[in-house]
């Protein structure tokens, strides 16, 4: 986990995603489509962290967890590196050069900042994008092909990232050639990337339109926005920094990355990367630099959120000029004479001076500012040596052991005594907690559902029902439902008592089957006599954890009883006449048959709904989502398409050998 940080992504986000994908394939033996697990359910296949579409996901169902995740991480981090030396090598440039570059983006230290967040589908795309940018420099067809195909499989890892990695991918194609051929095959390589990931967008597409991330504002968007003050942080390590605003690339990277800058022949290049610079720190200064709430305003990119996390493309820039300023080194270039001793013996005394009487002026750790110093010097007196190269990729691997140690923590994931205590009460239900007391891992774990969740993308009738049965009436955007917001939209709140003066309602609740409410205070009344809310008992508590038993909740069906239950599809009997009322979440995709005919699924505020005629009767809900499957048939088809394209091409190359 990262320093410091309450949460991670990893524990409330990607592995119960991966329990729930496990428990829907071996338990319940179906794909999982709907995701009943969090905010009363939603669909799993169109969630985009679900990472249902991103086949180096699936080891997280044969692998034990967290093994897997770390497996996967190690593996996409060494393929950052991997593709940052093939580009390189591929772009003319020698071993060392190459291996510098491969290294300085493996190790990234905004890259290593987001794997102590826990954000790994953010770090799987990202290790794409030096192969992305490699073949987007390409000639063949073959080459563009290929472009268009990682393109897809950098969205099917994370979609935000896509979209800078695509904008990235399109500056540097334009920038080699503005052919009318090019712009032919820039056209069908977009083509081709939507009809790669239909199986993923319109779903998700489908999804946003019925989101509360639909009203997204520039406000609500601008988030962690870089601070004019935070571009210090490319010169002085801020050890153990938040992960947003992580701008530290590295002295040594930084340094051959100026080298670089000047010194590349690549003229075409390194214009491109100039200007990918710019807009890159243009857009992470978010709102207040202009760019970002011009362009925000537009549609698609104003439900990016984060505005810093375009500092990845200043990271890749820097190691793309790394390598150039590495093979001028390895050239022969060397700073040397009158004018390079002054300016070499100046920076390295500025830099010791900072760290020893600037640690308060520069708000930073004087061991950070001690370190700079040092790795200063000694990148300053390693350029006047032959084998400066070498002597660079030595200290730039130290210095990022030991900058990226500080940005990650392991901590335990101890299990909730509370979660144990839930799972052995009988029957069907869901439990709500205004407090967090009981973690989605742990829910995910023992297979409970939650009222309450974390997700980006939330159904915008459930946030809307939640408001009012949970008592939170948080203004604007919300990850988390209840929301945990106090005075200060940036400030930190704590989760266990924030919501305290909340006064939840048993009855809105129960209509959502909520049966117990687990909370670390005790629920309030909605008058000041009233120190107990009305509707809840108290069943028992754990250390600090209280666990009431909502009295009014109206079970799972209401006008019938459960017959059987699984996410994709629910049996219940009935008699009629009436109405059969599921406390399950409407949505697009879901039909419904009543004794093998098929009916109408309507919808009853929030739930799910038929209506019966006289006499006893079987009900069957399924969801079928048919956009899932229209996207899934283009998808299917363009990859066989490409895989076909490949094998022919393979295949020819072998018989002209």
């Amino acid at each position: 986990m990262a320093p410091r940080a309450q949460f991670s992504d990893l524990l409330i986000s990607h592995w119960p995603n991966a329990e729930f994908l496990r428990r829907s394939l071996f338990e319940f033996r179906q794909f999982p489509l709907w995701n009943p697990s969090i905010l009363g359910g939603a669909p799993f296949v169109a969630d985009p962290l679900s990472g249902l579409w991103y086949p180096p996901n699936w080891l997280t169902t044969i692998l034990p967890l967290p093994f897997a995740f770390n497996l996967l991480l190690i593996l996409h981090l060494a393929w950052a590196g991997w593709g940052m030396f093939r580009w390189a090598r591929a772009d003319g440039f020698g071993v060392w050069p190459s291996l510098l570059g491969g290294l300085a983006f493996a190790g990234l230290p905004k890259l290593i900042a987001h794997v102590g967040a826990g954000h790994l589908s953010l770090v799987f795309a990202v290790s794409w994008s030096p192969w992305l940018l490699q073949k987007a420099e390409g000639k063949s067809t073959k080459e563009k092909l290929l472009a268009s195909t990682i393109w897809a499989v950098i969205f099917l890892a994370d979609v935000r990232w896509s979209v800078y990695a695509g904008a990235a991918m399109i500056i540097l194609w334009l920038s080699r050639n503005r052919s009318s051929a090019s712009l032919r095959s820039l056209l069908l390589c977009v083509l081709l990337f939507f009809a790669l990931t239909a199986g993923q967008w319109l779903p998700m597409l489908e999804l946003v339109q019925q989101s509360s991330r639909a009203a997204l504002t520039v406000e609500d968007a601008n988030i962690f926005a870089l601070r004019p003050s935070d571009l210090l942080g490319l010169f002085l390590p801020n050890l153990g920094g938040f992960y947003e605003l992580m701008t530290y690339t590295g002295i040594a990277t930084l340094t051959l990355a100026v080298i670089g800058l000047f010194k590349s022949r690549d003229r075409v290049g390194r214009f491109a990367f100039i200007f990918l610079l710019a807009f890159a720190i243009w857009w992470s200064l978010g709102s207040d630099a202009g760019l970002f709430n011009l362009l925000a305003r537009l549609p698609g990119l104003g439900l990016l959120r984060v505005p810093s996390r375009a500092w990845f493309i200043v990271g890749l820039a820097a190691c793309w000029f790394a390598v150039r300023g590495a093979a001028v080194l390895e050239d022969g270039f060397r700073l040397a004479g009158r004018k390079w001793n002054l300016a070499t013996v100046g920076l390295i005394a500025a830099g010791w001076i900072l760290a020893i009487g600037g640690s308060a002026v520069a708000a930073k750790s004087l061991i950070g500012l001690i370190s700079l110093a040092l790795v200063l010097t000694a990148v300053l007196f390693s350029l006047r040596f032959k084998q400066a190269v070498i002597i660079l990729t030595i200290i730039m691997m130290s210095e990022l052991l030991w900058f990226n140690s500080s940005l990650i923590e392991a901590r335990p994931a101890p299990q909730s005594a509370a979660a144990e205590w839930l799972s052995r009460q009988p029957g069907k239900w869901r439990v709500y907690s205004p407090s967090y007391s009981l973690p989605q891992l742990d829910a995910a774990r023992f297979g409970l559902e939650q009222v309450d969740g974390v997700n980006p993308i939330q159904l915008a009738g459930t946030v809307a029902f939640l408001r009012e049965a949970t008592g939170v009436n948080a203004s604007g955007y919300s990850e988390t439902q209840p929301p945990f917001k106090g005075g200060d939209q940036n400030a930190v709140v704590d989760v266990a008592t924030v919501n305290a003066n909340a006064v939840p309602s048993a009855e809105r609740l129960g209509e959502l089957n909520a049966r117990f409410v687990i909370s670390e205070f005790d629920l309030r009344g909605a008058g000041p006599a009233l120190s107990m809310a009305e509707g809840f008992e108290l069943q028992t508590q754990i250390g600090s954890t209280r666990i009431y038993k909502n009295t009014h909740d109206a079970g799972r069906v209401r006008g019938g009883a459960l017959k059987f239950w699984s996410p994709n599809r629910i049996v219940v009997t009935t008699s009629g006449p009436g109405q059969v009322v599921l406390s399950e979440v409407w949505y697009p995709g879901w039909v419904a048959q009543v004794d093998g005919k098929p009916v109408d699924v309507e919808r009853a505020g929030l739930f799910r709904a038929v209506t019966v005629n006289e006499g006893e009767h079987e009900v069957i809900f399924e969801f079928r989502p048919f956009v899932v499957y229209l996207g899934l048939a283009v998808s299917g088809l363009a990859w066989l398409v490409v895989a076909g394209y490949f094998f022919y091409h393979q295949t020819q190359h072998k018989a002209d050998s």
